[in-house]
């Protein structure tokens, strides 16, 4: 029996736990050289999916593993799999700045979408995917998604207006510290103060990760700092405070002395 397999009566062997640690350890610590050993001990794992829908590919993406991506591919795993909040692979990618592994799958031949690129800062392959500037498009008051769904469900992706597409390239920008590429997207009508996942703005999102320039360029478009995500019930400013980026709560005292504690 191969080493890492247990028995399983009904279907011949199954990984044990430290197979599956182990083949996702190696992954996620970009150790490519050992990742074709474990998959030829355990050739079902490339079917494996955790309690989020993420499967192999995911986790090399979120890694920014792009070395590994190629194997995984040849060997099968699925590269349109979709997390529980509609993300493939490339798109979980652009969602963790993953800029290596995104590229690696886009030499692989996938394309990239107009998130993809809004949250990877790839500006002139966006500007081929944006509608005219301030083209007219009714401007959402939320995402056409609850945040308990996510953004991207698969479900809905055929139906989204113009300005829901901007508003979620709007997250993915304001998320990933883009600033250039928030300003194209104001500049084309994404509504600054459209809400996304956990209900919350971009200026929620820049103000988390400390994006200075992000969220200056919001609030000078108008976004507003005094606004409520529909999930904690919080601020920026306190979304702020929540990833420890004092000079993000600093910015945000300015524009919202309410949201003091």
């Amino acid at each position: 029996m191969p080493e890492g397999l247990q028995p399983n009566g009904e279907n011949g062997l199954i990984p044990s736990m430290k197979t599956i640690r182990t083949l996702l350890f190696c992954i996620r610590h970009r150790f490519s050289d050992r990742v074709p050993a474990l998959l030829d001990q355990w050739p079902d794992g490339i079917h494996h999916r955790d309690r989020f829908g993420r499967n192999l590919l995911h986790f090399a993406a979120e890694s920014n593993a792009g070395d590994i991506i190629p194997e995984l591919c040849r060997r099968g795993v699925d590269p349109k799999a979709r997390t529980r909040w509609g993300m493939t692979p490339l798109q979980w990618a652009a969602h963790c700045g993953a800029g290596v592994a995104a590229d690696r799958f886009l030499a692989l031949g996938f394309s990239a979408d107009l998130w993809t690129c809004s949250a990877l800062g790839r500006k002139e392959a966006l500007r081929s995917l944006l509608p005219a500037p301030q083209a007219k498009c009714a401007p959402p008051a939320v995402f056409p998604f609850p945040y308990r769904i996510g953004y991207g469900n698969a479900t809905i992706l055929k139906s989204r207006r113009c300005a829901d597409r901007l508003a979620e390239a709007l997250y993915g920008a304001a998320r990933n510290g883009h600033a250039e590429t928030l300003a194209l997207l104001v500049r084309h009508g994404a509504d600054p103060n459209a809400r996304g996942f956990f209900g919350a703005s971009a200026l929620h999102w820049a103000a988390l990760a400390g994006h200075l320039a992000c969220m200056v360029l919001l609030l000078q478009n108008q976004a507003d700092a005094h606004a409520l995500d529909e999930h904690f019930g919080k601020r920026p400013y306190h979304w702020a405070l929540d990833g420890n980026q004092l000079g993000a709560a600093k910015l945000l005292q300015v524009f919202d002395p309410t949201g003091l504690p």
